[in-house]
């Protein structure tokens, strides 16, 4: 992040022509707020800032306003710096949003889709907030650094470390960095790059004399180009390595070195006339152990989420915690396994799931429980060890005794690891107690029995996972905490009673009758033959009101709003007990009421898949040679009819036919290859009665494909083969009917 100033480009049009239309839209808005109505904003909102974006994106210069990285076309957002509907503090707690800044022009910048997302409504502050009408910035302390305040960079609050770290000098730099997530994976890549292709120009510069070493510096001018990505961190490196050459090279390239020089102050020179080069502060060059010393990253794993201390609350609520990477080595049936977490396409859309395909043990259910135990913390992995035995996780295998798994996530530098081996029973973690919400589901997901030996009432719980790994563990009594006025306000048993509505996906006809309404601490759910417990409903609702009404008992302990709430989720056969048409929008209905929440979810259904968005389905599968799993990201193509998904590379059937017609299509293929005239009654014979069996398929697909692939293999004079053969000519021919959708 650098210092920009916002007077090179003035105001758009739109703001100053449409300054009436702006107005009106803010008192309506305003009128909103008096109701305590949701924040809804209008056409004329989204019409206006659409016109700004050309301007924004000339004055950042193409670049992202907090994390300098180039974005072009599509891939930037325009981000309302003060946020425009609610707004987080370090404490957690929501408030309403800058409303009538929204259409600001100091208040907007341009943004790539991950600093926007990580931001999202963060936006803390020391002490009071501005409250409408006032525009004067300058009456609140806002702790996150503003790119184009002058005020805010009369200090340096960064330091760029070689491996492509950040770290704070300031505190108004270590929330930025964690608020907007600068040490995130491809950030912390992506500046090694800059400052190891800054180190290569140095050593040349050092090497060279003469014409070649003017050369360099003349690149070296180019490389701190306000076009240019990382300016700070070229900036940095630059000046800690010039303020030992400067006196030398000066001498005899005066006239470049001043332009380097002026290139290095940026814009800082415009809030003091007086900064020469001298006078501009720059980190001094520290070793990693310095660095070490200074910002001390154990600090990150020792807060406790469940805590009240002011300093543990900001730990926790100042960035988002969200998955990068994940390492799974010798655990279970997995050998070796790495990924990434997939990243939003769409900004505003949600978090990125995670949906695993793959036939039984190829380390679906495997996958959840290793990132589970790696996340909890060892104060939870002491308190399995009733129901899981590490020895036990330990792969089956000639001379491994031991593995780990490792989750690098968002604002923390270094990975969640979770060490076990043969000889010891227990769980070895690197994290004491809870720093993330994590809550894990298995297959079986029931509520609690009253008065039965397994029963416990609802408690708040930042992680719980023993339904995952014991199929016999009840969730928690969620009927009691609804009904609980005490747990649960009347405001937000509406906001609950909202999401479950949109969660259960009543027809027409149920949705006019249908209600849930809580009476005397008794939570019931209306329909149109008559009013029922949550127990007495059907498996599929009550398995999925079950485990959505869990999810809220964790994410309300800590959140005002689950629109807000940030946790991961983790589902076993997420499709279990759903009618088909609940089945292919249940991934689209969590997602829309748990929009911040990560989930990674297993599902044997193609059904569940169909809201999947891009880079989101993995198809896990095991070469029986080696024993290793193979992790690939396919996405199904729009418009894929459900058969072609059963019998296309995610869930790779033979086909979906009945037994008797898919042996007659068998018949049909020996007797076709053998060749023998005498064969052509009986394949008369077959072809009709198929094609009266098929008749029902849309187009006869299946079988006009097969005896397409057959014909081909009869006129290119093969002899018979054997059908693993051809079985594989079918699916590389629908393959490349993929590959050209």
């Amino acid at each position: 992040m650098i210092y920009l100033q916002r007077s090179d480009v003035k105001s758009p049009k739109a703001l100053i022509e449409r300054a009436e239309n702006i107005l009106e839209e803010t008192i309506r808005v305003h009128q909103q707020v008096l109701n305590n109505e949701r924040i809804e904003f209008g056409r004329i909102y989204y019409s206006t800032l659409s016109h700004c974006k050309a301007d924004l994106r000339k004055l950042f210069r193409n670049k992202c306003a907090y994390c300098e990285t180039s974005i072009v076309g599509a891939s930037s957002d325009i981000d309302a710096f003060r946020p425009k509907s609610r707004a987080i503090n370090t404490s957690g707690k929501a408030v309403i949003g800058y409303y009538w800044l929204a259409l600001e022009w100091h208040n907007l910048y341009n943004s790539c889709q991950q600093c926007n997302r990580y931001k999202n409504v963060r936006f803390p502050v020391k002490g009071h907030r501005l409250e409408y009408p006032n525009k004067n910035i300058y009456d609140e302390q806002a702790l996150l650094l503003d790119p184009c305040d002058p005020k805010d960079w009369n200090e340096i609050h960064f330091e760029f470390l070689d491996n492509g770290q950040v770290v704070p000098l300031t505190e108004k730099g270590r929330i930025s960095i964690e608020v907007l997530g600068l040490n995130r994976e491809n950030l912390i890549y992506s500046r090694k790059e800059v400052s190891d292709q800054l180190k290569i120009i140095f050593k040349l510069i050092n090497k060279s004399k003469g014409a070649d070493q003017e050369s360099v510096l003349i690149q070296l001018l180019d490389s701190l180009n306000a076009d240019k990505n990382h300016l700070a961190v070229r900036r940095q490196f630059t000046s800690q390595w010039l303020s030992t050459k400067v006196s030398g090279l000066i001498k005899h390239f005066p006239d470049l070195i001043n332009k380097i020089q002026t290139e290095l102050q940026g814009d800082l020179p415009l809030l003091n006339e007086n900064l020469d080069f001298k006078a501009f502060k720059i980190p001094k060059k520290r070793s990693s152990r310095q660095t070490k010393k200074k910002y001390n990253f154990e600090q990150q794993f020792s807060y406790d989420i469940k805590s009240q201390l002011a300093e543990d609350k900001r730990s926790y609520y100042t960035g988002a915690k969200l998955i990068e990477r994940v390492e799974i080595i010798n655990f279970k049936g997995i050998k070796s396994l790495h990924f990434k977490f997939p990243q939003p396409e769409i900004s505003g859309a949600g978090e990125s799931w995670m949906l695993l395909i793959g036939r039984n043990s190829t380390g679906k259910s495997s996958v959840l429980q290793a990132i589970s135990l790696a996340l909890i913390g060892q104060e939870n992995l002491n308190n399995l060890e009733d129901v899981f035995d590490a020895r036990k996780c330990v792969r089956r295998a000639t001379g491994v005794s031991s593995g780990h798994v490792k989750v690098w996530m968002t604002n923390f530098n270094k990975p969640f690891e979770l060490h076990f081996n043969k000889r010891d029973k227990h769980f070895t973690s690197n994290i004491p107690k809870d720093v993330i919400m994590l809550l894990a589901y298995g297959s079986t997901r029931i509520l609690p029995i009253k008065h039965s030996d397994n029963y416990k009432e609802f408690s708040y719980a930042p992680t719980n996972v023993k339904n995952l790994f014991d199929p016999q563990n009840q969730l928690r009594d969620v009927e009691s905490w609804l009904g609980s006025v005490k747990d649960v306000s009347s405001e937000r048993f509406k906001q609950i009673k909202t999401a479950l509505f949109k969660l259960l996906d009543f027809d027409p006809a149920e949705r006019q009758e249908a209600d849930i309404y809580r009476r005397n601490g008794v939570v019931k759910v209306k329909l149109p033959d008559g009013n029922y417990l949550i127990r007495e409903l059907c498996d599929g609702y009550q398995s999925v009101i079950a485990y959505s009404l869990d999810i809220m008992i964790t994410l309300f302990e800590k959140w005002d709003s689950i629109e807000d709430a940030e946790g991961i989720v983790l589902i076993d056969e997420i499709g279990v007990h759903l009618h088909p048409s609940w089945k292919i929008k249940i991934v689209s209905l969590l997602r829309r009421i748990f929009p911040r929440t990560t989930f990674i979810v297993t599902t044997h259904d193609p059904l569940c898949l169909r809201p999947a968005r891009k880079g989101e389905i993995h198809i896990m599968s095991r070469n029986l040679e080696t024993n290793d799993i193979k992790f690939d990201q396919v996405d199904i193509p729009p418009g894929t009819p459900v058969e072609r998904l059963y019998t296309g590379m995610w869930f790779a059937m033979d086909g979906t036919l009945d037994p008797g017609t898919s042996k007659l299509m068998q018949d049909h293929r020996n007797l076709v290859l053998a060749g023998k005239t005498e064969n052509a009654e009986a394949i008369k014979h077959i072809e009709n009665t198929l094609e009266k069996r098929l008749k029902y398929q849309p187009d006869g697909s299946l079988f006009g494909q097969f005896r397409e692939v057959l014909g081909e293999v009869l006129d290119q004079g093969t002899e018979a083969m054997e059908m693993d053969e051809l079985k594989e000519k079918l699916k590389a021919k629908l393959k490349d009917t993929f590959d050209k959708a």
